[in-house]
This record gives C-alpha cells, structure tokens and sequence, in this order.
C-alpha cells in the first residue's frame, strides 16, 4: 500500500511541474485591504502604502497606482486617438515561454519567467516577469478564453509576493 501511495504522490507532484515549471498562485481577497475599481467589470486590491488615482474614466479608462516608497507602480493605458480600452494585446494560445516588452527606460526585455494566476476552476491570467532586481512584468488576463494585456508592473524584486498577492485579488464584478 506505501508503494501505491508513493507513486501515487510522484504523479501528482510530476504533473504539478511539467507545465514548464510554472506555479500557479490561488487568486483571492486580502483580509483588511481596499478594493478599488481596476477596469470596467474589475477591482483589485491594494496594501494602505500605495498611492495614485486608481483607474481614471474620460473617453475609456487609463490606471495608475505605486506604493509611498515607488518601489513598485502598477499601470495601464491602452489608448489610441479617440479612446481608451481596458485591455491590450491579446497572447497567443498556447502561451509562449516568454514574451517581450519595454521596461520605463526604454529598455527592450524579455521576460522568461511566468506565473499562473488560478481561480476556483481555471487559469485566470499570467504574469511574465524578468530577474533584474529592478524588474518589469506584464499581466495578461484571461477574458473568455483570450488572455489580454492587462497591466504592467514595476518593481523591486523582493517585492515580487506583494505584486503577486495584489494581482491575485482582481475580481469579476458580479451584476447578478
């Protein structure tokens, strides 16, 4: 019977690690943090150190929020000349290994890291991130089955858990 339990715990373990490595982080509500409106439908969380406007609504909606200290700024703003959408370029399926964007230097990078981001059913979203110790990140989320550009992030890499635990409390607004 250990023989059978033993293999049984490998398998479960192998499976949990053959998807390229990936971790997936369970989304959910912090206990004594804010929600605030993120994107038309969407909240999100932040810790009571973080300033900003939040999302901002004129002719679409833009968004901007960084901790007191700025080592770490969330922002999105996916406009062209007359409006502003909530989401940006759409990931194609399957999900690459690692994606490329410009860091706020202008620094063209590519990120080889990701998290997976899971609700009670499925894969909510991915977050690509680098190593740098100041490091970027893009978070895509799944709308639908199309996983969207949907913020940027900037930060200081210890701090790598606090941008995963604010990423994890976006929530559907229900309209029920």
């Amino acid at each position: 019977m250990k023989i059978v339990y033993s293999i049984f715990i490998s398998l479960i373990i192998i499976s949990c690690t053959e998807d390229n490595n990936q971790f997936c982080f369970q989304t959910s509500l912090v206990e004594n943090w804010q929600s605030e409106m993120f994107k038309t439908d969407y909240t999100i969380q932040f810790p009571d150190n973080y300033i900003g406007p939040g999302m901002i609504s004129f002719e679409g909606n833009i968004f901007s929020k960084s901790r007191e200290d700025s080592l770490v700024q969330f922002e999105y703003h996916y406009c062209n000349f007359n409006f502003c959408e909530d989401f940006g370029v759409e990931l194609q399926y399957p999900l690459p290994e690692s994606i490329t964007m410009f860091d706020n230097q202008g620094n063209e990078l590519e990120l080889t890291n990701q998290i997976e981001f899971c609700g009670i059913d499925d894969n909510v979203g991915v977050f690509y991130y680098d190593d740098r110790e100041n490091a970027s990140g893009k978070y895509f989320m799944n709308i639908y089955g199309e996983f969207l550009e949907s913020v940027t992030v900037y930060y200081e890499s210890q701090l790598l858990s606090e941008v995963q635990q604010i990423l994890g409390s976006i929530s559907f607004i229900s309209i029920d």
